[in-house]
């Protein structure tokens, strides 16, 4: 949903017009499969219900990521760098689990949900990370990150809506396993090393009012997501909007477009800039 936000030509040209990107030949894995490989050790892990404040935490957490790198076969300059890198991962998630384990009555991960959003025939659908339920019944969702984007502002002011609208879902009972849940919290979890290690909350109704912050809750996100998301896909089946390729633009090193040479991106930012240059 991020990118149908930012870049509606990426959506067109991918969704519609069905073209796929090419792999630039002989590539080394990157940040793409490195958060896979994160996220497929961290789901296992939870998934098989291990008690994270037992003495074998540690144990079994080396056990999963050894057996997940290995199966992986990852280049040797590859591998030499990212399993230690994830070994220090690891032992803070552990401690993470451990602080958190009394607050939690069940744990789902890579929880799949389906929403009718009544537009055109458009279905919503995804998959969460995890969702805890809570001792009162009450769900977090949680998104597993391995970088620093998106940050917090980003997904407040709902550019990036993934986790709002997954709490849009769980109100609506559409994650099946887990019914119709209240959102409580909505966390990014930052898989990095040691101390770097974070867990962030995007919904933030309980911190001190500060100027120019609106504090929401997950509730109020949820809303306020599935609200511009349908408002947006309307403007576009009624063609009030086309798809536009950079509609909203980010750092080039946070976000590049994969059909950027198709939308001509670069004559025509080139073209802008000449034009800036001249008008000073």
């Amino acid at each position: 949903m991020s990118q149908l936000r930012r870049d509606p030509y990426a959506i067109y040209a991918r969704r519609i017009l069905r073209l796929q990107p090419v792999d630039p030949f002989n590539r080394d894995p990157g940040a793409s499969e490195r958060g896979t490989l994160y996220h497929r050790i961290v789901d296992r892990f939870v998934r098989g219900g291990f008690d994270p404040a037992a003495p074998t935490a540690n144990e079994e957490m080396s056990r999963i990521l050894n057996e997940v790198f290995d199966a992986e076969m990852l280049p040797p300059h590859i591998d030499v760098v990212w399993r230690p890198r994830f070994a220090a991962v690891g032992k803070a998630f552990i401690q993470w689990e451990a602080e958190r384990k009394g607050a939690i009555s069940k744990s789902y991960t890579e929880v799949p949900a389906s929403m009718e959003l009544g537009i055109g025939g458009i279905r919503l659908t995804g998959v969460a990370d995890r969702i805890d339920v809570l001792g009162d019944g009450s769900v977090s969702l949680i998104d597993y990150k391995t970088g620093s984007n998106p940050s917090l502002k980003e997904a407040r002011a709902l550019l990036d809506p993934q986790l709002a609208l997954e709490a849009a879902a769980v109100k609506a009972g559409n994650f099946s396993v887990v019914g119709k849940r209240h959102p409580q919290s909505l966390l990014y979890v930052r898989l990095k090393p040691g101390e770097r290690f974070s867990s962030e909350e995007v919904n933030n109704e309980h911190a001190k009012a500060r100027a120019n912050v609106q504090n929401k809750s997950a509730d109020q996100l949820a809303e306020e997501s599935l609200k511009e998301l349908t408002g947006l896909l309307t403007a576009l089946m009624s063609r009030k909007h086309g798809f536009a390729s950079r509609l909203i633009v980010q750092k080039e090193r946070d976000y590049g477009g994969e059909y950027d040479h198709l939308a001509r991106v670069a004559e025509w930012t080139t073209a802008d800039s000449e034009d800036d240059s001249d008008e000073a």
